[in-house]
């Protein structure tokens, strides 16, 4: 808990510093300390910072050379942001099995260049005019693996600008970006007062790199193992930090499977059914807004209770969450016992629901007016069950299949309303119409255990006992 403490920390103090940088360098404060170096092996070690990075998630990073050694006078400090800045870029919208490629050119007597192409989304010419710009974030770069704040190529810029280079991008979507990065390469462009006087080496803060890189890591979840003894919690959240501690706070009672973004929550949440959802407002690709109101709209799904986490207090994001149809809304930071309470108050409310239609469930699929996608489920489930009544070859496969579900959702699902698993559905239909008719005395025992699908008299009758405590003889 104390390394998340410090990591998390060291991101806010990052984000702070750069906002003031940012301030600075708007104000004309903040002035260049030029040197000279060699620039080649400078950006060599920058890069070399985020191998490890590109190597995770699966991308083609490369650096090429095209020319010599090239020392050159610049800030060290100030360059070293602009290319770190950029290649978080590169990195966060390239997908897996893309590549980035950055490339040393001399371009002339006046400028050195480096270029920075990946092969990712790209951006649109509507964005790519406000793409340097403070806290702008196009809408498209939510559709990928990160969330960012709108602060890094803003600082780029200004801190390009106080260098005296240049830097243009061109992109277009499906096609990736190409940021070049153009630097002076005589030393006659700076002002005498720019140049550092002390004669300290050059030190790369190589703990800031391996920082930033960390935290655009990203573990995913390639396969869950349910098991049946605890309840399953799906836990949607970008943030590896956050999502480790509340699953560390929440895994001694449940049973958490984790997703990276509201995409991944929807595909898992299909997969495995979950009894309860928690999920952060803002994340990329889709957020929890949008996840909360798919799965409250799909009749797989629409019964999971679901706990928005957000950042935002503001009463506008409260009452969005809510219209998504989300049953609980909780600020960051959160208090974890306030969150257990929750949990615990929502799978007993599911609870009390599952009594209630394990006891009122009717055998007569026209009689039912479906008033919500739960009831239209079971609706539906009653139906399918009834039109198959006498075939005593019924199989769970083929109710799985009628029912548009895999079996194990489909499982899932009728445990999660009825407190029944699939088969336990089928048998205790079954029942109660054998039930109804033997009220309406409407032939023998035999002749009504073989109509409601059972072959084997002493199967129907232990059956019948166990669900209604006597023998179907003995029934009135």
């Amino acid at each position: 808990q104390y390394n998340v403490m410090l990591r998390q920390s060291k991101r806010l103090l990052n984000l702070v510093n750069q906002l003031l940088e940012l301030s600075k360098l708007q104000k004309g404060i903040l002035k260049l300390q030029v040197r000279q170096s060699n620039f080649n092996q400078f950006i060599r070690t920058i890069v070399s910072a985020y191998d490890s990075l590109a190597k995770e998630l699966n991308i083609d990073m490369q650096i090429i050379d095209n020319c010599k050694n090239i020392f050159l006078w610049f800030d060290h400090d100030k360059v070293e942001k602009i290319i770190t800045n950029l290649l978080t870029n590169a990195l966060k919208f390239t997908e897996s099995g893309g590549k980035i490629r950055v490339t040393i050119t001399k371009a002339d007597k006046e400028f050195v260049e480096v270029v920075i192409k990946d092969t990712g989304k790209g951006i649109s010419s509507e964005h790519l005019k406000r793409i340097f710009d403070p806290f702008y974030q196009a809408d498209a770069f939510h559709n990928n693996r990160f969330e960012g704040t709108g602060i890094g190529l803003a600082l780029v810029k200004e801190l390009v600008h106080v260098h005296h280079g240049q830097i243009k991008v061109d992109s277009a979507p499906g096609k990736g970006s190409e940021f070049t990065l153009s630097l002076p390469s005589n030393k006659s462009m700076y002002n005498p007062e720019e140049f550092c006087n002390d004669a300290c080496e050059f030190f790369s803060e190589k703990v800031n790199m391996s920082f930033v890189a960390e935290q655009e890591k990203n573990d995913f979840t390639n396969g869950v193992n349910i098991t049946k003894d605890k309840k399953i919690i799906l836990l949607t959240e970008d943030n590896n930090d956050m999502r480790n501690y509340i699953k560390m706070c929440l895994a001694d009672n449940y049973q958490i499977i984790e997703a990276h973004d509201g995409e991944e929550g929807i595909r898992m949440a299909y997969d495995s059914i979950p009894d309860i959802v928690i999920a952060d407002i803002m994340m990329p690709r889709m957020n929890g807004i949008e996840m909360t109101k798919i799965l409250k709209n799909d009749q797989r799904t629409c019964h999971i209770p679901v706990i928005i986490l957000t950042a935002k207090a503001s009463e506008e994001s409260k009452l969005e969450s809510l219209q998504s149809m989300a049953d609980e809304y909780l600020t960051k930071p959160f208090n974890v016992k306030e969150l257990k309470i929750r949990v615990e108050n929502l799978l007993a409310n599911r609870e009390r629901l599952r009594e209630k239609f394990g006891r009122t469930i009717s055998v007569n699929p026209p009689e039912i007016t479906a008033t919500s996608l739960d009831e239209q489920f079971l609706t539906k489930a009653l139906t399918v069950v009834e039109k198959n009544m006498d075939n005593n070859e019924y199989s769970i496969e083929q109710f799985s299949r009628e029912m548009a579900m895999s079996r194990s959702s489909l499982h899932r699902k009728l445990f999660a309303l009825t407190g029944q698993s699939a088969s336990g559905f089928i048998r205790s239909i079954r029942l109660k119409r054998a039930a109804q008719l033997l009220r309406k005395n409407s032939g023998n025992i035999s002749d009504i255990a073989y109509q409601t699908g059972f072959n084997n008299l002493s199967y129907f009758a232990k059956c019948f006992k166990e669900q209604f405590g006597v023998l179907p003889s003995d029934f009135k």
